[in-house]
Order: C-alpha cells, then structure tokens, then sequence
C-alpha cells in the first residue's frame, strides 16, 4: 500500500476478510495489518469506515447490544427485540436464559456471525419442546409481529434511502415444527416465498414516520461510527413501535439509483470537511435534516433526508419485476 499512495481517502469492504482474520487465518491477519500499519503511518488519511467499528458489527450480540446501550432507545419509541445470546444446547439452560432476558415464543434463531451466507440461515421456533433445534453459537431473538413488512434504512453518510420489503408473516406460539429459513428469499425485492403471504392481518398497516426514521439513521450513525451500512426495522402492529432487527456493513445499494455519484459527493464532502477541521469522529456532521411528511407507496419506495422525491420503475439486480422507487 505504500507503494500505491499516498492515499487521502481510503473505500473498502473488507468485512469478510476481517471475518477470517478473526478466526486466525493468516493471510487475511496479515492483510488487515498491512491496512492499519498504513492508516497508523498515515494519520490524515481518511478511512470509510473505521476497522474497529466493522468489527463490532460481525458479532449480532454485540450490535444489539450497541443499540440497547444508546439514546437511540431512550424515547422508548424504537427498540431491539428482546433477545439473549445463546452458547450450548442445554435446553434446561437456554429456558433459564430465555427466561431471565424475556425473550418469548416464538422466537427467531439467528446466527452469531453477523457476515457470509451462514448469517442468513434462521429459523423460527415456536415453543420449549423445540428448543433442541438451535444451532449454537447463536442469538435467539423474539418475533415481532409486522404485518410482513420491514424497512431497510440505507445511510450513506449524512443521508438515508428507505427501502419497503416483504417480510415473515404473522406468526405465534403453539406445537408448531420449527420453520427454517433463508432471509435472502424472504426479503428481496420481489420475493413471493409462502413465509411471506400473511394468513392473519393484525390491526390496519401502519405507515412509517418516514422523517423520524430519517433521523433514526443519524442517530444509529453516530452510535455505529460509519458513514456506509444499513439496518432493517419493523413496526410492531400492536403498539406501533419501532424495532431494530438486524444492522449490515456497506450492505447493497441497488435500490439507490446514481449510488455511485451519491457516494463520491459524500466523498468529496468529507475531505473538504477535513481541509476544514469540522469531521466529528471521523464523520461529517449534516447541518440540518429536513423533515416533511411522505406518504408510503404500496410497493418500494426511497426517501432522502424525508423528501419525497420522482417516481421511476426499476428493477434490482436487473431481474424480477419492477419496483416503484422514490428517488
């Protein structure tokens, strides 16, 4: 690297290499610290995003546990779903740990690795005598019913798109087999899995507060230390509050359309802010985030900063059927 530079700014996905790193491969150690020898040497130079902060994502406890620390739960108004980590299969054990955490049935089982195809394989479990079913290391999460509909906040720096897509059906306890599951089908855009049809509507749909999620990504910025990831939320249909389910580093951006020039003006931002002395931790800081009402198409939708802005049809990953798109 210090061959190449010298670099201002430096853009990367090394999540998986630091995934390995952390279970001791040595070619990828070695990559890490051939990265952070260069930024230690090179203290000016910009990197989005900071090392330690991915590192705290890989772990699903460790982010939860983030969030749940914060203001950003303070108001009451958004949350994480209660959950516990989980280490053994000692079902005794785990009902005690259940117990002590409120976690309730039924419960989604996610994997501990945050990152790879692995952290995409879940399941649903919907009562004790099926707790032989979780596959640890894991966290076990309780379900929220949500009308199956979540919402994915993109936050590209000072600035998030909010994308709708399909989601779990409303599920609940009983002497059900455990449900096991790949979110990727579930949750893509133009996914029509059986675990999404809904058999039983619970309460009227519940538009988001598009400008308080707005700010919601702000908020989960400043907690997060990063400038490129996103983070799912549901909305509880009986008490309308908002949940935080899952947080990904520098996730897809397919349904941005002109990602790519988003990206180089927050680039560009940044290191004009540095010239200036005014990034905060590392991160530029917006002076104001505008918040007007928008209403929620039925199918996808974008916002930016709460403006509701064109209409146009596109199609993620170039397949499936076209989605309706605020951009």
């Amino acid at each position: 690297m210090e061959a190449q530079g010298p670099f201002d700014l430096i853009i990367h996905k090394v999540t998986d290499i630091l995934a390995r790193a952390n279970d001791g491969h040595i070619p990828s150690k070695n990559a890490i610290a051939n990265l952070e020898d260069y930024l230690r040497d090179h203290p000016d130079c910009i990197v989005m995003d900071p090392l330690d902060s991915i590192r705290r994502l890989l772990n699903r406890n460790t982010q939860y546990r983030l969030v749940v620390d914060s203001d950003i739960v303070r108001d009451r108004r958004c949350t994480v779903p209660t959950f516990v980590a989980l280490y053994g299969t000692d079902i005794a054990e785990n009902k005690e740990k259940l117990a002590e955490a409120d976690v309730t049935f039924p419960l989604v089982c996610k994997p501990m690795l945050a990152h790879g195809t692995l952290a995409h394989q879940m399941s649903i479990i919907f009562d004790e005598t099926h707790l032989k079913d979780i596959s640890p290391p894991c966290v076990v999460q309780s379900f929220i019913n949500h009308n199956a509909l979540l919402y994915k906040v993109l936050v590209v720096g000072c600035k998030q798109y909010i994308t709708e897509r399909p989601s779990l059906k409303n599920l609940y306890p009983g002497n059900h087999p455990t449900i096991f599951f790949d979110t990727q089908e579930v949750s893509k855009a133009d996914s029509d899995h059986p675990l999404n049809i809904v058999d039983t509507l619970e309460h009227q749909l519940i538009k988001p507060d598009l400008a308080y999620l707005g700010d919601l990504g702000q908020k989960m910025r400043r907690v997060m230390e990063m400038d490129l990831f996103g983070f799912d939320v549901i909305v509880d249909v009986k008490t309308g509050q908002y949940g935080i389910i899952d947080i990904n580093v520098f996730p897809g951006f397919e349904a941005v359309e002109n990602f790519f020039s988003i990206l180089l003006d927050h680039m560009l931002g940044v290191l004009d802010a540095r010239d200036k002395g005014e990034l905060l931790n590392g991160l530029l800081m917006p002076h104001h985030v505008v918040e007007s009402p928008v209403d929620l198409s039925p199918n996808s939708f974008n916002c930016l900063n709460g403006q509701q802005l064109p209409t146009k049809d596109i199609h993620f990953n170039g397949k499936g059927r076209p989605q309706k798109v605020l951009l």
